[in-house]
């Protein structure tokens, strides 16, 4: 279906829904035609703030809904209030390809990269490891992801799709997820954060807007098989957390805890697929996010 005929059945839409509300008013009047523009493409970074009726052109409205999109805010701010997320890629559709919308995978991967991460073989990775790291630490965040189609009702007439990412909470936190890994500060809402010291099956995750105790840095994998030292993931888990964190001493002067796991087993028993995470090192709580801390304070409940 081209653009033309996708603007024929708007056209036929408009008419249709006007001559319904002539009717219902006793006019008799038998309504005009109304010609509708169909929107153009968002651009990467811009973000989504009204989302489309998905009947808006099946449930009766003479003028259909379509997807609003807008800047996401300004000086680095954030997400203007009411954004529901940000577009991480565009694509176009032409032709016979127009199944992109169920491409999930391709958009979760678009999100990574736009969030900072770099593909590294099967994972994704932060920018800046030494190429001769024994572990090659895997990254990810908790973001989910859509693809939004020019005319929602009518996705196979459709002649783009967005990408857009957005937290499982309703609310971020401070930050963008746009570079969040090179450069900027991650929302709380896309960490990776639980209440205990160690890492678990029990574990409670919970929003890293909400004080917790520790938050992921990244999971491991050994690049060559054979025992690894214990000192030796622990200056690579270190090493990570200074470039996530973007401090020289990702301790912060000993505030901070750099933590991997296991953390007390002998060199002979040491586990291929170590985590590595961060926790304070009294009792206190953390709020927010740590990724892109640079040199501002860490945030402690209370």
């Amino acid at each position: 279906m081209d653009r033309r005929l996708v603007g024929a059945l708007l056209l036929l839409f408009a008419f249709v829904g006007a001559a319904v509300v002539s009717s219902a008013a006793g006019r008799g009047l038998a309504g005009a035609p109304v010609v509708i523009d169909l929107p153009g493409p968002p651009a990467v970074g811009d973000c989504l703030l009204t989302p489309p009726h998905q009947d808006s052109l099946t449930g009766g409205s003479a003028t259909p809904d379509f997807p609003g999109f807008g800047p996401c805010g300004t000086a680095g701010v954030g997400p203007v209030v009411g954004t529901i997320g940000e577009v991480v890629a565009v694509r176009t559709l032409s032709g016979a390809d127009r199944t992109v919308a169920a491409d999930s995978d391709g958009c979760r991967s678009s999100a990574l990269t736009y969030a900072g991460l770099r593909p590294h073989g099967d994972a994704f990775a932060v920018p800046g490891t030494p190429a001769d790291d024994p572990i090659q630490w895997r990254y990810s965040v908790d973001v989910r992801t859509t693809w939004v189609t020019q005319v929602p009702s009518l996705p196979e007439a459709s002649s783009w799709a967005a990408c857009v990412a957005h937290p499982t909470a309703a609310v971020s936190g401070p930050g963008r997820l746009a570079n969040a890994f090179g450069g900027g500060t991650l929302p709380g809402a896309y960490g990776t954060c639980w209440q205990s010291d160690d890492l678990s099956a029990a574990a409670q995750i919970v929003d890293c807007n909400e004080p917790h105790v520790a938050e992921l840095i990244a999971l491991g994998r050994a690049v060559n098989d054979g025992t690894l030292d214990p000192e030796e993931v622990r200056r690579s888990c270190v090493n990570q957390a200074a470039i996530v964190l973007r401090r020289a001493d990702p301790t912060i002067g000993g505030t901070l805890a750099i933590r991997i796991d296991p953390d007390t087993l002998p060199a002979s028993r040491i586990r291929s697929n170590p985590a590595c995470y961060v926790t304070p090192a009294d009792e206190r709580r953390i709020i927010g996010s740590l990724v892109g801390l640079g040199p501002m304070p860490v945030t402690f409940a209370g």
